[in-house]
């Protein structure tokens, strides 16, 4: 019977262990989603700050006028230098940081409307700095007459995924999707925004 006992409060023991030592990996978990979630409203803050910055420094205002972000010429995406490329960047990251991804942007690439359902689209590609995830956004533009290819305030398109496929597209009716990943047991998810805040 003592026997018994020992075994029955060993068996108990090593359950409340287990039992303590999951709570302190949960707790260990919470905090950290905690710190993140902290780090990227600081973030956030600080990037929209960078951005009022740069516009101050280059007297163009977001909100007053639109970014010129490039010129098409002769059906040529000619991506705009100095201040305004550097916007651009901040305006991606920010829109990165308010879907829970910090990404540093810096390559775009011009998706017109011939190959996207009849909407022009500025597409950057990074990796999250957290989970090392491929991060996709398409942001809306507008070509004007002259050839000026400006943001277009509105939705944005995230997708996050693989690394092949899993780019921001719209549909005909402007709804926006990712594509397919071209990588197979991989997936891809998105989420769709409306402006910036």
């Amino acid at each position: 019977m003592l026997a018994f006992v020992v075994v029955l409060f060993s068996i108990s023991s090593c359950s409340n262990e287990n039992s303590t030592q999951n709570a302190t990996s949960n707790k260990i978990g919470d905090s950290q989603d905690l710190l993140y979630s902290i780090n990227m409203k600081s973030l956030i803050k600080s990037t929209k700050t960078e951005i009022k910055a740069l516009e101050n420094e280059s007297g163009f205002f977001i909100k007053d006028r639109k970014l010129v972000v490039c010129k098409l010429v002769d059906n040529q995406f000619l991506l705009s230098s100095g201040i305004q490329l550097d916007i651009l960047k901040k305006f991606y990251k920010l829109n990165g940081l308010q879907v829970g991804y910090d990404v540093e942007f810096s390559d775009f690439q011009f998706l017109s409307k011939e190959d996207n359902e009849g909407y022009d689209m500025l597409i950057s590609k990074g990796i999250s700095n957290k989970s090392d995830e491929n991060v996709s956004i398409g942001l809306d533009l507008i070509v004007s007459t002259n050839g000026d290819v400006v943001l277009k305030s509105g939705s944005s398109v995230v997708c996050v995924g693989c690394r092949r496929g899993c780019s921001p597209k719209r549909d005909s009716e402007g709804d926006g999707y990712c594509t397919d990943c071209k990588i197979n047991n991989s997936n891809c998810t998105k989420t769709e925004t409306e402006g910036l805040n």
